[in-house]
């Protein structure tokens, strides 16, 4: 008989409660960690539930299927290698300092992977034409860009571990994105910077409504949550980042051309970048690849980066990974958009045709 997990409210009001807080101090410590059951994902149906019903009550689509046919995206990505870090790479002129920084400092690798989804679709956008990047230092370069604290301050609980859903409820609703940057009145405080402290500098009590305000111009507009591959591959062709949770672990080492097996179980949020759904792909792994970006820093795992082995298509950045679509299939999958609605972004065409 298989054993159902409380939620997060029923933990929430257990005298077991939730993760502790802690300083994760190290790429080694933080992954050995996760490796040995430390919960940086809760499980949250609740939150789930009420993003659906708040995202159709704005007369927007919470379901990926119907998104993708309303604006006419299906197969946009169908045979394709799709790739998102490029687009934030091109939008911000800087290839150093996105995807794995800041390396995650304890239990908030749910706010990391939203900040990593918001960031490629805001990228995508900008390069499509809709909006712009702020400017951003070279201090906040070096701590991300956009800030994954603020948001985490909105979990409503002074321990660690979150939920992909209710993080973009609060991204939607309260705090999104956050440009790294020193902040005067009402926060008074420096988000050049990021650490364990920084993270649970608010979390029982969220911030006050002035600091919201003054943190949430840039919310999420909208957000659909997607379950097929097919799903997944044509919204990220179309320039939109995913954020997920889930149990799966993967192995610390990439095979030849930047894939990574499965292996032991993480209670882990990451962030997908894109999606190879090749004849190259197919014939190679028996299926779709999906590429991942950890939270763990950029020297967690290691190996080959090469994507397809082939270094004149160029290489994934540090700290990423692919998997087979199989692998990842059972994750909690929310595609982001930071900008606007869920128009089609043309993106530049990554099939291979094109390339060798």
């Amino acid at each position: 008989m298989t054993r159902r997990l409380k939620t997060f409210r029923e933990r929430l009001a257990s005298p077991v409660g939730l993760p502790k807080t802690g300083e994760l101090r190290s790429d080694k410590e933080v992954a050995e960690a996760y490796q040995h059951g430390f919960e940086g994902v809760i499980y949250d149906p609740d939150a789930a539930d009420e993003l659906a019903s708040e995202t159709s009550a704005a007369g927007l689509e919470p379901i990926a299927a119907a998104a993708v046919d309303r604006f006419g995206l299906a197969e946009t990505g169908k045979g394709k290698l799709t790739l998102l870090y490029p687009e934030v790479w091109k939008a911000f002129g800087n290839s150093d300092f996105y995807p794995g920084i800041p390396r995650q400092q304890c239990g908030d690798c749910v706010s990391h992977s939203l900040k990593h989804s918001l960031l490629a679709s805001l990228s995508c956008a900008v390069n499509n034409g809709t909006g712009s990047v702020p400017k951003v230092t070279e201090a906040g370069l070096k701590c991300g860009g956009f800030h994954p604290s603020p948001t985490y301050w909105l979990r409503h609980h002074a321990g660690d571990g979150w939920s992909c859903a209710e993080s973009v409820r609060q991204a939607t609703g309260h705090i999104g994105i956050a440009v790294c940057q020193e902040y005067g009145d009402p926060l008074n405080f420096d988000l050049t910077q990021y650490s364990a402290s920084v993270a649970h500098k608010w979390g029982r009590s969220p911030p006050p409504e002035n600091i919201q305000q003054q943190l949430g111009g840039h919310k999420v507009v909208t957000s659909t949550r997607c379950s097929s591959f097919e799903e997944i591959r044509d919204l990220l062709a179309a320039g939109y980042g995913i954020t997920t949770c889930g149990g799966e672990g993967w192995s610390s080492e990439r095979d030849s051309n930047g894939v990574s097996r499965r292996r032991g179980h993480w209670s882990h949020a990451l962030c997908y970048l894109g999606a190879d759904d090749t004849d190259w792909a197919h014939k190679n792994y028996g299926g779709p690849l999906i590429l991942i970006t950890n939270s763990w820093g950029k020297s967690w795992n290691s190996g080959p980066r090469a994507i397809h082995g082939d270094k004149s298509i160029g290489e994934i950045p540090d700290g990423c990974f692919w998997t087979r679509w199989e692998d990842c299939s059972r994750r909690d999958c929310y595609a982001i958009s930071s900008v606007h609605g869920w128009p089609n972004q043309k993106l530049k065409d990554w099939n291979l045709r094109g390339l060798i």
